[in-house]
């Protein structure tokens, strides 16, 4: 989806395209061409589709990313697609990456020009784009304010395990448990002081960074509103088996089937008030500004803000 249209992928991989056309609702000026296609991704205002034969398809808002004749000669031989707000990044098989769309949210890589060569990983942030080179070297470029925010030059010290984008900061989890943080420190680029060793998983929302210890503990970071302060539910936070975002809360699975939730009350951040109904869940998932549960029993459970489908109560009947 993109804000204001849907695409799909058929059985027979093509593409089924509806909604707003200046969205990407209408894609008959390239129907023809998506055939064979095997993802779909979008940006805010348009959509980029991988096809088998390695060729990239756009269609949508030009300057969000609909329109890739600046660089269409080089989307060839792809082998990933990714994108965020305002730009898309391709990863070929020879290990270059290419950009195209608004500037301000990445799509501009003048930056890095001529250094987008034997990429391994692609993240996007909200404004940024980041790249782990084979040689574990950091690239990072996008928005001026986070380009700002982030070192010249930056070497992971081992491999990479997990890499997790806010909404204007990165965090790589290395192989060794150590994690590393950079971009802007109001959206979790700058982790606690000595604390980021010994872990297993990381998570990002929007504002904050959550990252699951070797203990089976959290640890938060960032935004202290937006979960990147757990200090109110710590003595709760033991036995985690799986963390999870909305874009301004977390919620913490246990091993016992409880779960937690901190961050913004309204947007998901407090379950407690449903501590009864949380017991033995299997499954948990978000909106952007709301959690459901599945409990073993095949019970849905849902909090956060109403409008984001955090209230179920009319359909409560159903959810079982």
């Amino acid at each position: 989806a993109t804000y204001a249209a849907f695409a799909a992928l058929r059985g027979d991989a093509r593409v089924v395209s509806w909604g707003e056309a200046e969205s990407g609702g209408d894609a008959r000026e390239v129907q023809d061409q998506l055939v064979d296609v095997l993802q779909i991704v979008s940006t805010g205002y348009a959509f980029a589709a991988l096809r088998r034969d390695g060729r990239v398809v756009t269609w949508g808002a030009h300057d969000y990313g609909g329109d890739s004749s600046s660089c269409s000669e080089r989307l060839e031989n792809v082998t990933e697609l990714h994108a965020r707000h305002g730009a898309f990044a391709a990863l070929r098989k020879d290990g270059e990456a290419v950009v195209w769309g608004k500037a301000h949210y990445g799509g501009d890589c003048s930056s890095v020009t001529g250094q987008l060569t034997d990429v391994r990983r692609i993240c996007a942030g909200f404004f940024a784009f980041t790249v782990i080179k084979a040689n574990r070297e950091v690239l990072t470029w996008g928005n001026v304010d986070v380009e700002a925010c982030c070192p010249n030059q930056l070497t992971l010290s081992t491999e990479l395990l997990d890499l997790q984008a806010s909404h204007s900061a990165f965090c790589a989890l290395l192989v060794d448990g150590t994690a590393v943080t950079w971009g802007d420190e109001r959206f979790g680029g700058s982790g606690p002081s000595g604390k980021l060793s010994g872990l297993t998983a990381i998570k990002a929302n929007a504002y904050a960074f959550a990252a699951l210890t070797a203990t089976a503990e959290v640890i938060a970071w960032g935004n202290p509103f937006c979960g990147g302060d757990c200090s109110a539910v710590q003595e709760q936070l033991h036995q985690v088996q799986e963390l999870f975002a909305a874009q301004y809360a977390f919620a913490a699975l246990l091993s016992h089937g409880g779960v937690v939730a901190w961050g913004d009350a309204d947007s998901g951040g407090d379950c407690s008030w449903l501590s009864a109904e949380l017991q033995d869940v299997q499954e948990v998932c978000s909106s952007a500004q709301a959690f459901c549960a599945r409990t073993r029993h095949g019970h849905v459970v849902c909090w956060g803000r109403r409008e984001f489908g955090g209230d179920s109560s009319g359909v409560d009947d159903d959810l079982w």
